[in-house]
């Protein structure tokens, strides 16, 4: 008699950015969330891993009430009120986590929206209590599972804007991007309201992808809305004092210290508006460049397929700042798969290193994304959402692995072709 094979099934899902509701654009897919993970629980899934961002913590009312306080005070400011907020305008899907963790194992991985809950004890034991409690939840900076050699990390400790750094002094300095988002929310998005901007540019600029195209969505929306005011202009200059902030230029002279000593000359001697488009443009070119597939380049390191000193190249001190002392402690060989978020594309790669089938996924993103379709039309944007979510299946010694999402498409501007849509796709599945 042939004994039958355990299988063990688990659900990794990231990005969902789930909101205070500050602004408008927060999280909207609560039914799909609950329904997704209402349905794990009769399917006996053993195990969710949120793989960072699960919560949107950086644009919160709290952190926004708190200014632009130096990024371990700030952290430390924050209370256990803001998970409340947070729960209060997602509670069916709060119930669904709680309920999910009588059953499994509930792993939220950290990411860079979210980083606070490592910096401060109060807010981690207050989301770890309104997800199901210290028995089968966990709240970790990056998770290796030794039972099905995967290794779990957000993704953002490869990105440069992305990451967190250290000052001359040891003092932990927030990303760029997140100071960014912060300084912005602050100064140019309390612009436009006093300028009674349109409510969907409000609401849908922050979401544009890749971030260079912002300046077409300027044009779009001007001439949608025949706004006067020069909206790039009015951005341009907000980046530039920005750029003068003591937390900006502490971040640029850990990391890019050449560019800041080229800030102080232009942007301070002589005002810096070219200059301050055309440092806007070297930044998020070469960001764009970078997320073309810099996090697969990553993965593929990080699996062994450039030796020793690739994976070495890759898992240097640096990058893991904010997250652990040193390095994780995970070598190639043990790993089968790594999973990512942060750049809100899902994907799901096979991937031989020396005779053997290893996968890179990235789980996507539940927040909207507003992107160019058409670069000949100013018109031609879409906002576009992607349910996604990857499911790992261990079946003896062999790995099912599958990404599903659902996407939801709605047309932006004057261009019609894109109407309302939505449509399922069951990606790549791959056995290793």
């Amino acid at each position: 008699m042939v004994k039958s094979q355990r299988m063990v099934t688990k659900v990794y899902l990231g990005d969902l950015h789930i909101g205070d509701g500050t602004f408008e654009t927060d999280f909207e897919y609560d039914n799909e969330l609950a329904d997704l993970i209402e349905s794990l629980v009769i399917s006996g899934c053993s195990e969710l891993v949120i793989v960072g961002d699960g919560l949107e913590l950086v644009n919160s009312n709290e952190v926004k009430s708190l200014g632009l306080l130096p990024y371990p005070i700030l952290s430390r400011s924050l209370t256990s009120r803001l998970i409340s907020d947070i729960e209060s305008r997602h509670t069916r899907v709060f119930d669904a986590f709680r309920r999910f963790s009588e059953y499994g194992k509930i792993v939220y991985v950290v990411g860079n929206h979210d980083h606070y809950l490592l910096e401060n004890p109060e807010l981690r034991n207050s989301l770890i209590e309104a997800l199901g409690g210290q028995k089968n939840v966990r709240i970790l900076p990056f998770y290796y599972d030794a039972e099905m050699q995967l290794f779990t990390l957000h993704g953002n400790q490869f990105d440069i804007v992305g990451r967190f750094s250290k000052d001359d002094n040891g003092n932990l300095l927030a990303p760029f991007g997140n100071f960014m988002a912060r300084y912005m929310v602050l100064n140019f998005e309390e612009k436009l309201k006093r300028l009674n901007a349109p409510v969907p540019f409000i609401n849908d600029y922050r979401f544009v992808h890749p971030t260079l195209d912002v300046f077409q969505w300027f044009e779009h929306i001007r001439q949608r809305y025949d706004v006067d005011t020069d909206l790039l202009e009015l951005w341009t200059k907000t980046f530039i004092e920005m750029l003068k902030t003591p937390e900006a230029q502490s971040w640029l002279k850990t990391n890019y210290p050449r560019l800041r000593y080229l800030t102080t000359i232009f942007v301070n001697r002589f005002g810096g508006m070219k200059f301050g488009e055309w440092i806007i443009r070297v930044i998020m070119s070469f960001r764009r460049f970078m997320q073309t597939d810099y996090l697969y380049r990553c993965a593929r390191r990080i699996l062994g397929c450039s030796f020793e000193k690739g994976f070495k190249k890759v898992m240097r001190k640096t990058n893991f700042v904010g997250y652990c002392n040193g390095v994780p402690e995970v070598l190639p060989t043990d790993i089968k798969g790594v999973i990512m978020g942060h750049n809100h594309r899902h994907t799901l790669r096979g991937i031989p290193v020396d005779g053997e089938l290893k996968f890179y996924a990235n789980t996507g993103t539940w927040q909207p994304v507003v992107e160019m379709v058409d670069r000949k039309s100013s018109n031609s944007f879409v906002k576009r959402a992607q349910l996604s979510y990857l499911i790992v299946q261990k079946i003896g010694k062999d790995l099912n692995i599958e990404s599903r999402h659902v996407m939801k498409l709605n047309g932006i501007g004057s261009d019609q072709r894109y109407g309302s849509d939505k449509f399922t796709a069951n990606e790549i599945n791959i056995r290793v």
